[in-house]
């Protein structure tokens, strides 16, 4: 037990050799004890000489010399034949013979050996002695050595006392300090004996000792009789048993698991008398266990099933199909436009989005399905004993109806109200495959299908879908290569002034020609550079290549308008846009007032603060800004008057309508109101028609762009126009 002790360490992380040094100090004063109680000795009976010493000194030289007469000790002649050793002389002999007693030999026999040798050494010298005539009386010397190694082995009986004192509190505090319940137990009634403080707390506590162990401890009966079982084979074996189940121990807290070992306790003749039972407290580690497992098999934000669990309950459900011959459905679910909020409103939203509605996914299902996160905004669904094709289109179709409601945030997001919609991509097992990733594949197509259409909806796995999702993948690589090798265009759609006529600004549109003559429609390619993530390259080169192209303006002698470009939400939102812009004036030299960015109303009111500095650190560069798409989004007026501003586009959705829609006429009313309260321009969108550009110009609008005034053109059909 003393081993588990550390050393003393000083300071200065050494290891002290204080304790070595006072055990060495306390051997040499044991020596110095026993040499002088020797001395003493041998000097008190070298004085006294009494009577019992020279008896013994001649039945000495009796045994030493038979048949002749001993020499009287302290009265013999001096020209006897044989002559006494001095009794100086004998008593310093004495001390010699006691100073070895301090020699130390390791085991008992060794010392008793020594002892014996040390006692026979004055016969022995006395022997020697009397082959020249001299006498050396031994029983001087041998009392001095009995006193020296009486004295030396009662201290030793001390020290090994002390020891066994030490070595005992040392254990007792081991066992006190110690988390393990430790008992020991008699091995016929397994009465306890002894119990440390972790036992006595895990009691209840109670008291122990004395008490028969079923009663006094309050184990489960199923527990108890392992328990049982283990004590009593360790008693008869005399081996170590660890009870091989958790016991199950009741506490205040509930129940608790705990790991029992018994061992045999051995009296001092060597036969067991008892088991020592030692108790681990496993709760807190299986509550560990247990929640490693559930994040190693689970999604940290909403608590689903990952995808490690969601291919095991996959492997679960189609053996289940394949033993009961029954049909189960596989869902993709991508919820739609959760990108565009996640970079306009944030990650956080994005999240507490997420979170509420995995529960509505969960409030779905039977506890026989399965909802799992597969990643970002993307969930699958396990959905068993469908029956067939109506089935899974009638769960499809719920999940969709639930997906598409608002979703309303709690007070931390001022109970934000968001738009929410998701497709679904059905497949059926077995129908359509019994291989996991050929099914979660085959969903993942049907799932983009159901993308295409114009409103959330689900679609069932066909197997025409495989083509149209290569068509995808080829598209996107097209574009990618369209990108790197600069072969999109930019097309501008030039802006008039109501009151002068005269063109006063143009919008830069992204075009791509993917095969000549034959345009991507804007919709389809910009939809796939978001999703794609090219969108931020796209509009980096789109700033740079107007600005090359006002420079170009600008050489030929023409007189350019400003420019304006849009800029995606992932540019705002990673704040790359400032850059840009920066290197795009250096590079080109162009004046700032010539070209201006536009954002949308729903990424400016999304990340208010974040985008408010981007926008003063953009028109400190001299760029005017457009807030594009007013009246679509949710805006802030106290937002709105801190953004740095210059310009309103009024929505082309509330201009198809007018005249004659009395709602979109007194949005635009307000909104011409608005601007020109705060000092803004107002253009607007979408004007194809006389009777609109009339109204507008009546309401007060600056200006308007539209099919009724030109089509977006290249850069050589708006350079005539400039000339012009």
């Amino acid at each position: 037990m003393s081993a588990l002790l550390p050393r003393p360490v000083d300071p200065t992380g050494r290891r002290s050799t204080r304790p070595r040094r006072r055990n060495l100090a306390a051997a040499a004063a044991a020596r110095a004890t026993w040499w002088f109680a020797g001395a003493a000795v041998t000097l008190l009976l070298a004085w006294w000489q009494p009577e019992g010493l020279q008896h013994l000194d001649q039945l000495a030289y009796h045994l030493l010399q038979p048949g002749a007469a001993a020499p009287a000790t302290l009265a013999i002649p001096r020209a006897a034949v044989i002559e006494p050793v001095p009794t100086p002389l004998a008593a310093l002999f004495t001390l010699l013979l006691v100073s070895a007693v301090a020699l130390r030999p390791r085991g008992a026999l060794a010392r008793g050996l020594l002892a014996l040798a040390l006692l026979c050494l004055p016969l022995a010298a006395s022997a020697a002695l009397l082959t020249q005539h001299r006498w050396l009386p031994p029983a001087l010397p041998v009392a001095g050595l009995a006193v020296a190694l009486g004295f030396r082995e009662a201290a030793r009986a001390r020290a090994v006392q002390r020891q066994l004192q030490r070595t005992r509190a040392q254990a007792q505090a081991a066992l006190r300090a110690i988390d393990d319940a430790v008992l020991t137990v008699d091995g016929a009634e397994h009465t306890v004996r002894f119990a440390n403080p972790s036992a006595v707390q895990q009691a209840a506590p109670r008291a122990l000792e004395g008490r028969p162990l079923a009663i006094a401890y309050p184990l489960e009966a199923q527990s108890h009789e392992a328990l049982h079982a283990a004590i009593t084979a360790c008693v008869a074996q005399g081996v170590s048993v660890r009870v091989r189940e958790l016991l199950r121990l009741r506490s205040a807290d509930g129940l608790r698991s705990l790991r029992a070992t018994v061992s045999p306790l051995r009296a001092t003749d060597g036969e067991i008398d008892g088991a020592v039972l030692v108790f681990t407290d496993m709760t807190g580690a299986l509550e560990a266990a247990r929640e490693r497992e559930h994040a190693a098999t689970h999604d940290a934000l909403t608590g689903l099933p990952n995808r490690v669990l969601l291919h095991e309950r996959l492997q679960l459900a189609l053996s289940r199909v394949k033993r009961q011959h029954s049909v189960a459905a596989i869902l993709f679910v991508d919820l739609d436009r959760f990108k565009h909020i996640n970079d306009t409103l944030g990650h956080r939203t994005g999240d507490a989005m997420l979170r509420v509605l995995a529960q509505r996914l969960q409030a779905l299902c039977r506890n026989t399905d399965t909802v799992a996160r597969w990643g970002g905004d993307e969930f699958v669904l396990i959905l068993e004993d469908v029956g067939g094709p109506e089935g899974a289109a009638l769960g499809a179709s719920k999940i969709v109806d639930a997906l598409s409601r608002d979703v309303a945030l709690g007070p931390e997001f001022n109970h934000r109200l968001l738009p929410s919609s998701a497709s679904v991509g059905v497949v059926l097992v077995p129908r359509d495959g019994t291989q996991i990733e050929d099914l979660l594949s085959k969903a993942d197509m049907a799932m983009y299908r159901a993308k295409g259409q114009p409103k959330a909806s689900f679609h069932i796995w066909a197997s025409d879908i495989n083509a149209r999702m290569h068509d995808r993948l080829a598209r996107e690589v097209d574009l990618r290569q369209a990108l790197l090798h600069e072969r999109l265009e930019v097309h501008y759609q030039p802006q008039f002034a109501f009151d002068t006529g005269r063109m006063i600004g143009m919008e830069a549109l992204m075009r791509w020609e993917q095969v000549p003559g034959q345009y991507v429609p804007p919709s389809e390619f910009i939809q796939l550079a978001e999703e794609s993530g090219l969108i931020v390259d796209m509009g980096a080169w789109a700033v740079r290549q107007v600005t090359r192209q006002l420079a170009s303006w600008l050489a030929a002698g023409l007189q350019p308008v400003p420019v304006a470009v849009n800029v995606s939400a992932r540019q705002w939102t990673n704040g790359e846009i400032v850059q840009v812009v920066r290197l795009a004036l250096r590079e080109s030299a162009i004046p700032p007032a010539l070209l201006r960015l536009e954002i949308t109303e729903t990424v400016a009111m999304g990340e208010g603060d974040q985008i408010i500095g981007l926008l003063h650190d953009i028109h400190a560069l001299g760029i005017r800004l457009s807030l594009d798409d007013f009246g679509t989004g949710y805006s802030s007026l106290a937002y709105l008057k801190r953004f740095p501003l210059d310009e309103l586009k009024i929505d082309r959705s509330f201009v198809t309508a007018l005249p004659q829609d009395q709602q979109d006429a007194a949005i635009v009313h307000a909104t011409v109101a608005l601007a020109r309260g705060l000092g803004l321009r107002v253009l607007a969108e979408g004007v194809e028609t006389q009777a609109q550009a009339e109204f507008l110009a009546a309401c007060g609008c600056d200006g308007a762009q539209g099919f009724l005034y030109s089509l977006p053109e290249m850069a050589e059909a708006a350079a005539l126009r400039l000339q012009g």
